[in-house]
Formats: structure tokens, C-alpha cells, sequence
């Protein structure tokens, strides 16, 4: 064995998807009229520590210690030709379905509360939070009026 990381690089690949998913899910939950982050000049992301707290308590759901452990146990195991198979156990990363398309925005744009089913002041919510942040939220009953 000689000194190289490359190794160590390659293992931490496993976990690529679980801390980009992590970055995507605290970016999703930030209000969009805080400045809890920007983009700089050579765009790159400055994070407020509030920001930096949601991404690590996402990150350590995603990701834990004892599974990192486990693998790279697996993995000396199998290099050391204790064991005949490579095979990692990683916890699934579960993604969202993404509902709030173009297609859903238009309709709180274009449709009446009638059209769409649904009480009037949600409509109306909805309209203004589209209008100030550019997303809604979608809760169950609102979800099925526009679905």
C-alpha cells in the first residue's frame, strides 16, 4: 500500500447523491426573501449560519457516521481478501415528486376558485404567494382541486 487518497475519494463518491440531495432540500426551504445565502461574483454560494444548520441537520439524516463505518469495513474486508464480495448497504435517498410545475402555476393564474374547486381566500393566498415568491404551497386539499 502506498500514501494516496484516491482511494478515500472514490469511497466518499457513495455519498455524492445523499449531500447534493441534502444542499437541494435546505436551498428548497429557505424563504426566498431572506438572505440566508448568495452567489458571488464567481459563482460561488456564501451560506449564513442559519443555512449552514438547516444543510447539516439535513445532511446528518441523509448520512450517518455508523453507515460510513460499515462500509468502509466492507470495503477494507474485501481488499484484504477476507471477504470474496464488495457489496455496500446505503441508505436509499427518496426523492419528492415534484408537483409544482408551469402547467399547475398557470392554472392559479388563469382559473376561477369555481373552476378549480376550491374556496376562494386559498385562491387568492396562492395568487399572492406566487406572485411575491414565484412558488406555492401545496397542501393536500389544494393539491387535489388542481391535480
Amino acid at each position: 500500500m502506498r500514501k494516496s487518497r484516491g482511494l478515500v475519494y472514490d469511497l466518499m463518491e457513495l455519498w455524492r447523491t445523499n449531500s447534493d440531495y441534502a444542499v437541494i432540500q435546505t436551498l428548497e426551504r429557505l424563504n426566498s426573501k431572506d438572505k440566508n445565502h448568495f452567489i458571488t461574483d464567481t459563482y460561488e454560494a456564501m451560506l449564513s449560519q442559519k443555512t449552514v444548520g438547516f444543510l447539516f441537520e439535513h445532511f446528518k439524516y441523509l448520512v450517518s457516521l455508523e453507515e460510513i463505518i460499515l462500509n468502509a469495513r466492507k470495503l477494507a474486508h474485501f481488499m484484504l481478501k477476507r471477504s470474496s464480495q464488495l457489496e455496500f448497504a446505503l441508505k436509499r435517498v427518496v426523492v419528492k415528486e415534484i408537483f409544482e410545475t408551469q402547467a399547475v402555476k398557470d392554472k392559479i393564474l388563469t382559473k376561477s376558485h369555481r373552476e378549480l374547486k376550491m374556496n376562494k381566500s386559498t385562491l387568492w393566498y396562492q395568487r399572492k404567494r406566487l406572485n411575491e415568491t414565484g412558488s406555492v404551497r401545496l397542501y393536500n386539499n389544494t393539491r387535489r382541486c388542481l391535480a
